[in-house]
């Protein structure tokens, strides 16, 4: 419980702190989502699945614009538990650019860090499955592109397509007698996410999402997730301490 708590805490100052920031000198506006959701994560050996993790989880999303000229931050943060743990938490920057009345584009780049546990069992010659619980803790960076698609003025959609290169560091803490075993890998790979959302009024919408993430090694070891939401998002809209013709908006 006390994991949770001090991930749900950071949750709320990782989507806070660039609104705080921005208040302070400038208008921004945009929306902050959470959502619950679910999570399937395989870890893969050789491209072969050698553990499975199934997580119920928190999802909290937020596009800030902080210019009228398209500009935004999407700061996310997940996290889910079970028999086994993931916490993730990203930044990306992007420009929001129309294209028709009905499609905009939205090149991004960014950052995540994702810290993974689970409790699996390793086969060893001799010993047969061995206890372990395993951690890794990763860095990526990613570019990506988003197509936002308008069906009318309160129904709209969301394409995502990032690639992400990912330097992580593996513990492997066996049942005694055996050591710790440790490795640093790179790995690759793309994700794709898709989303529905409608407009229950100027403020408040609900939303309907599904992803799918794979990223491997060049020996083809890593980890394939996908997942599901289903979240409420408010929209906003603040003005910092530069002087605004309200009237005029």
């Amino acid at each position: 419980m006390h994991k949770l708590f001090k991930s749900l805490s950071l949750l709320f100052v990782f989507l806070m702190v660039p609104t705080v920031g921005f208040s302070l000198c400038a208008e921004f506006k945009g929306k902050v989502d959470v959502a619950p959701a679910y999570i399937h994560i395989d870890l893969l050996e050789s491209g072969k699945t050698r553990h499975e993790m199934d997580l119920p989880a928190v999802k909290a999303d937020a596009v800030i614009f902080f210019t009228d000229g398209g500009w935004c931050l999407k700061p996310t943060v997940l996290y889910g538990t079970n028999d086994g743990s993931i916490f993730n938490g990203g930044l990306g920057f992007g420009h929001y650019t129309p294209v028709t009345d009905w499609l905009a584009l939205t090149p991004l780049l960014g950052v995540a860090y994702t810290d993974l546990h689970a409790h699996t069992t390793i086969p060893i010659p001799g010993f047969g499955g061995v206890k372990a619980n395993e951690k890794n803790a990763s860095v990526s960076g990613y570019v990506g592109l988003e197509f936002n698609f308008k069906f009318s003025d309160s129904f709209r959609g969301t394409a995502v397509y990032q690639y992400s290169w990912s330097r992580s560091h593996t513990q492997i803490r066996l049942a005694k007698p055996f050591p710790v075993v440790k490795s640093n890998d790179h790995s690759e790979g793309p994700s794709y996410s898709v989303q529905i959302e409608k407009d229950l009024n100027k403020k408040w919408s609900v939303n309907l999402g599904a992803a799918y993430n794979l990223g491997l090694s060049k020996e083809k070891h890593g980890l394939r997730a996908y997942g599901a939401k289903i979240g409420i998002a408010y929209w906003f809209d603040v003005y910092g301490d530069q002087k605004v013709d309200v009237e005029a908006l």
